[in-house]
Formats: structure tokens, sequence, C-alpha cells
């Protein structure tokens, strides 16, 4: 087995594009949101600059190391509109994916459109193991989407399928081949990123897979980490977090059932700060479980941050 392809980190360069959906009032909230972060303030003016909603809660790959439930359940487009209608003035961009697979979701394009109408910017990362008409891959590029991912491990069904378990490869790559012919038939300036996480078992087919992607006209490719194993390795090192975290003064991460998750990193803990069905955005955006996040010693204390060290 050859040696692992060098892992290209998160760059912040991947989001420049998003700069077009500024404005005064964006760059001045996010300018507060770092002030108060450096400065270590838990009660904070600025508002969410970046928006994740789960739109969606259904999967059928089954990957190999999440452990989630998996239900057909959507996230509303009503309350989804009522979301951005709240935050518009200061988001740069909303992810519409987490746990499920986002073009489960029947009303997908509804999301992105809702977004670039005001302004804000879109990104969605999928499996693409899914069956869908033709004329909706044309209609997804065509919707004004800024980013796709497209997570695909695997260039032979066996590897692939080593974590994608219910995953179809050729079905995989046939969406893939669509997006891309309908990207180039119509000029479209949205990103097609093909996504690797680096496995033990893949890594002969790293570099064929980064030459299928530059044959196919995919604008990236990026290898990432497993990182199962390393935030796991967290809890038994026991190293007390000293800082506190960066993504309470950026992010509001909504999930499928409307509840709000401090970050998208643990799931062996709850990680709940507010629910959405009861609360205001305002309210749990300043409310106390987010305020022991900001907190360099309040985090200290609060199961799944305690030993987090990213």
């Amino acid at each position: 087995m050859s040696r692992p392809t060098r892992i290209k980190q998160w760059k912040f360069k991947r989001y420049l594009p998003f700069i077009k959906y500024g404005s005064f009032n964006k760059g001045w909230n996010l300018l507060i949101a770092a002030i108060s972060r450096i400065l270590g303030i838990t009660v904070i003016s600025s508002k969410p600059a970046l928006l994740r909603v789960e739109i969606s809660r259904k999967c059928e790959v089954k990957c190999l190391y999440c452990s989630e439930i998996k239900e057909d359940i959507f996230y509303p487009f009503d309350r989804f509109r009522s979301l951005i209608d709240e935050l518009r003035k200061t988001l740069w961009f909303v992810s519409l994916y987490e746990v499920g697979e986002p073009l489960e979701n029947e009303n997908v394009i509804d999301f992105i459109k809702y977004s670039r109408e005001n302004n804000i910017g879109t990104v969605i990362s999928t499996n693409l193991s899914i069956q869908k008409p033709g004329e909706f891959w044309k209609a997804l590029v065509l919707s004004g989407l800024d980013r796709i991912i497209v997570a695909i491990d695997g260039i032979t069904a066996p590897v692939y399928n080593r974590y994608r378990t219910r995953g179809d490869l050729q079905l995989v790559l046939s969406n893939l081949d669509k997006i891309l012919y309908y990207k180039k038939l119509h000029r479209v300036p949205m990103k097609v990123e093909w996504q690797m996480i680096d496995f033990p078992w893949n890594r002969d087919e790293q570099e064929p897979a980064r030459a299928m992607a530059h044959r196919l006209n995919c604008d990236e490719f990026r290898i990432i980490q497993d990182v199962t194993s390393i935030r796991k390795s967290y809890r038994t090192a026991k190293k007390i977090r000293r800082r506190n975290c960066i993504l309470p003064y950026f992010t509001f991460n909504v999930t499928a059932y409307n509840t709000v998750r401090s970050c998208t990193k643990n799931y062996d803990d709850p990680m709940q700060i507010g629910d959405l069905n009861s609360a205001g955005i305002r309210e749990i955006w300043n409310g106390p479980d987010i305020r022991q996040i900001r907190s360099r010693k309040m985090i200290q204390n609060r199961a799944g941050c305690r030993y987090c060290q990213e």
C-alpha cells in the first residue's frame, strides 16, 4: 500500500468567493465578532455570520463511522425562510448539510434560490448516491449554488464501499458527470469539489482519483483527514482546553429537528445549546449554554468542550 498523499488542510481561500456577498454591515459584524472572541466577551452584540442548516436527516449510504440516527426528517422551507429573513443582514453564506443527505430534501433548490435572492452564498456536501431525474441536475446547477462538495472515497467499488457501505459508485459518477455537463454547457461558475477522506485502504487510489477529477473537469480535488480517531483521542489524552471556542462567535448550527448545536465536530456528547421550537435566535445566541463555550473558564466544565483541541 502506498504512502498517503499529502493532505491539504482547510484553507481560507476556499471561501474567498463568498466575499461577493459582503456588505458594510456584514464586514462590521464580522469585525465585532472577531474582537469579541479575542477579548473573551461572552455576551456579544454581533450576530451569526455563517449559518448551517441540516435540511435533511435522511441518508441511505450508511457510512462506516457514522453512528447518528437517520430518519425521514426534513427541515421545512418556511422555517428556513424565517431564519434567513432574521439573519440576512449579517450572513455571508449558509451550509445546507450535516448528518443527512441534503439532496433528499425535495425543496433543496428553493433553499438555494432563497439564499441567493437575499445575497447569501450557499454550499452543499453530498454523497451523490441518489436517484434523481435528469432535469433535477440541470435545475441544481442553475439554482445559484456556489459550491458543491462531492464525497467520493474511492474509484473502485470495493474501496469506495468500505466506508460508504450502501453507496452506489457508478450512480455517483453518473450524477457527477451530469452536474459537470450542465455546468460546462451553461457556463456556470459554481465550484465542484471532489472530496476524499484519507483512509489506509484507499491510499492506492488517491492519486488516480485526483487524475480522474482533473480529467472530468472538477474544479478542485481535496483529501481530508479521517478525524474520527483523532477526536476520540482527545478524551483519553485529557488535555484540558485553555481557550474559548471560535465557533459560537460566528456560526449558528441548526439541526433538522430545529434544535441548535454548538458545533458539528462532536456527536458523542450532548452539544445542544438551544431549541428553536421554544426559543428565538436572539435568546439562544446569547443564552447561558453558548456563553459557557465563549468563556475561557466555563468552557473547561462543559462536556464535549473540556477536552476538545480544535
